[in-house]
């Protein structure tokens, strides 16, 4: 619906890429270990490709690790409730 350009600026989400490997694999029974295309009027269209995972994972595990170390910075800022 939105175009080669428009799939691959949805799939930069980090959760885009969990959402439609679920909806690849148990509604369409697809295997997630392979890319999969689909032609448009617009043009090809990579719907699935093993790399949006791995994307999705390292950019949460980043996000992890990063909001933990800016959480200890700023913790002792906090306030103080009794």
């Amino acid at each position: 619906m939105l175009g080669p350009a428009g799939s691959r600026v949805m799939m930069l989400l980090p959760l885009s890429p969990f959402i439609e490997g679920f909806n690849i694999s148990v509604v369409g029974g697809n295997n997630l270990l392979s890319t999969i295309t689909q032609v448009t009027s617009k043009g090809t269209v990579i719907v699935w490709s093993p790399w949006y995972l791995a994307y999705a994972c390292v950019t949460t595990a980043v996000a992890l690790v990063l909001g933990a170390k800016i959480f200890r910075h700023f913790s002792g800022k906090f306030a103080e409730m009794a």
